[in-house]
């Protein structure tokens, strides 16, 4: 499966996306990784790419960003594509009594 990586911090290195790529790389999976910053055209780039997955990168404080980012990239092409997007909404580690929300 082609697995395509969208990380929103520019080129900070990130650590657990490069595990998850070697950890597939490693299990016969391909994978690329788009730095939102630096893809002109976002959108024709996923869809060359033509992933079966397409996983989400995000640092706190982006996060919310890079939510709104998911939800557009899956109304413009998640059916051309039939890709799935995995989407984490949980928020337990900042405000535990509230999984789901965003602390206030």
């Amino acid at each position: 499966m082609k697995t395509l990586f969208i990380q929103n911090n520019g080129i900070q290195e990130s650590i657990g996306v490069a595990n998850l790529s070697g950890i597939l790389k490693a299990n016969g999976h391909d994978t690329d990784l788009l730095l939102v910053s630096h893809t002109r055209d976002l959108i024709g780039a996923i869809k060359k790419y033509d992933p079966g997955l397409i996983a989400f990168s995000a640092l706190t404080g982006v996060h919310h960003s890079i939510e709104k980012l998911a939800v557009t990239i899956k109304r413009q092409i998640n059916e051309l594509l039939g890709s799935a997007i995995v989407e984490e909404k949980s928020y337990r580690p900042y405000n535990p009594q509230a999984p789901g929300k965003p602390p206030t």
